[in-house]
């Protein structure tokens, strides 16, 4: 007897929860019976708690195809509620897992003699599922996965409606596994012998396999007016900018790089690649309290952002933007930065300048890919980038913003093995994968001491940028 076979995971709900004094949790595993019996469908799915005790039901979208398929003895099911699982009087999230058994092969056996409309599509789909997934990027599938559905009916084979609602799944997996794949290149990234300057020691990072860098800086992209950047409308979006990239050039534009201008300055809070001849909406946070007015219609480059800043905007997802203002009031009020507006790069523009020049004494070698500050044994951040010839785009700007930490520590040098444990304490984490609105792969990596995350574009780690966890010293 041949082994069962994991086909994937899709989502649906558990509905009719109003019908029922028993519940479940967010992560909690749930069990499904089928009720045959069932006076108003034959094909209803019960779904269990960890006690046993019932819930609710799938739906009948969901069920309809399941239960013959169930009762077939061709495929078993199993279900987790959703993380994100938040109460709600009517229907709760789910993911459901779909095993294959052995009677279910035929599943996925070509046809040879077809006699009815609903074979000979099944027989399409089948095509499509096994051949045109593997020649296509996530965006042709998911438009053509959509076409598919309009085409479906109440004709529609269950074996056939299985194969189209795990088509996503099926992208999911090749997804994942590409990016599990392109994470390897972590592991070639070694700590360079470490540079001692105002109070912190400065490692550079090296790759066996450096890229060819081939983005432009939105400073590049602006001073050659490959790309207008402005507010998303008159009354403008706190939380959001509007870039149109008219060039046959990738602007990236990096996490923690402030814009000034329009109707307030702005940080962009995730890194982004901007491909070639679109427009995009980004995501971003406001530097800048007291303005909502024109300044001017674009927006210019800025300085690049301390780094407890960044920090606060990858810790944060709720309430972010107001503990954003909270850090922008801290850094204006430790430095004595002046402005009206309560606008960070304004009111740093003087300590800047102070500054200016001081980055000049860090030498690291030309070859480097990114850096590791630290102070004695903390960790003030660390960014990674494809190429020595990207770093060095954002090379000056960042060591100046990590230069501003110095001004207020008496650090001890740091010590270049304790640089690579962190490195290593990464790399060998469980990284959790999501997608940014852009579409593009951002991957987020949680360990004991560190939150980092990555952005990945054509098979690549394009920007890795990691804070130590606060509290955890």
């Amino acid at each position: 007897m041949k082994k069962e076979k994991l086909l994937g995971n899709i989502t649906s709900q558990i509905v009719g929860i109003q019908y029922y004094d028993d519940g479940v949790k967010g992560g909690e595993k749930i069990f499904f019976e089928r009720e045959p019996d069932n006076d108003h469908d034959k094909n209803a799915i019960r779904v269990e708690n960890l006690d046993f005790k019932k819930v609710g039901f799938l739906p009948k979208k969901s069920s309809s195809w399941m239960a013959p398929l169930i009762d077939q003895g061709k495929v078993m099911i199993d279900g987790i509620v959703k993380d994100s699982y938040y109460d709600n009087d009517y229907s709760i999230p789910i993911d459901i897992k779909i095993t294959l058994k052995s009677k279910g092969e035929d599943i996925f056996k070509k046809s040879k003699n077809i006699s009815t409309a609903e074979e000979a599509f099944h027989e399409a789909v089948l095509y499509s599922y096994e051949s045109i997934i593997d020649k296509c990027d996530s965006s042709v599938i998911g438009n053509f996965t959509e076409l598919l559905s309009r085409a479906v009916d109440r004709n529609v084979l269950p074996k056939t409606k299985l194969l189209l609602e795990l088509f996503d799944a099926k992208i999911r997996l090749k997804s994942q596994l590409r990016i599990q794949e392109t994470l390897e290149d972590l592991k070639k990234i070694r700590v360079g012998a470490g540079k001692h300057h105002f109070n912190l020691t400065f490692f550079p990072l090296f790759t066996r396999s450096p890229n060819e860098g081939d983005f432009i800086s939105l400073d590049q992209a602006i001073k050659k007016k490959y790309v207008e950047i402005g507010e998303v409308s008159e009354e403008g979006d706190i939380s959001k900018v509007k870039l149109k990239n008219d060039s046959d050039q990738f602007i990236f534009l990096p996490q923690g790089e402030m814009i000034t201008g329009a109707k307030q300055d702005r940080v962009i809070i995730i890194s982004t690649i901007v491909v070639p001849k679109t427009t995009e909406i980004l995501n971003v946070s406001c530097v800048e309290q007291g303005r909502w007015e024109f300044e001017s219609q674009d927006f210019k480059v800025s300085d690049y952002s301390h780094p407890k800043l960044r920090k606060t905007i990858i810790e944060s997802s709720e309430d972010r933007q107001q503990n954003v203002w909270n850090e922008v009031n801290a850094c204006l009020t430790d430095f004595d930065g002046e402005s009206e507006s309560s606008s960070l790069p304004k009111g740093m523009k003087a300590v800047n300048k102070k500054m200016k020049g001081e980055e000049k004494k860090i030498k690291l070698p030309k070859t480097a890919c990114g850096v590791i500050v630290m102070s004695g044994e903390e960790l003030l951040g660390m960014d990674f980038f494809d190429s020595p010839k990207t770093f060095s785009s954002y090379k000056q700007k960042l060591l100046q913003s990590y230069l501003l930490e110095g001004l207020k520590r008496k650090g001890e040098k740091s010590d270049q093995g304790y640089a690579q444990g962190l490195l290593k304490e990464m790399v060998e984490s469980k990284a959790d994968i999501k997608t940014n609105e852009l579409s593009q792969s951002v991957v987020g990596i949680q360990t004991k001491r560190l939150k980092a995350d990555l952005l990945l574009h054509e098979n690549r780690v394009c920007h890795l940028t990691a804070f130590e966890t606060s509290g955890t010293r």
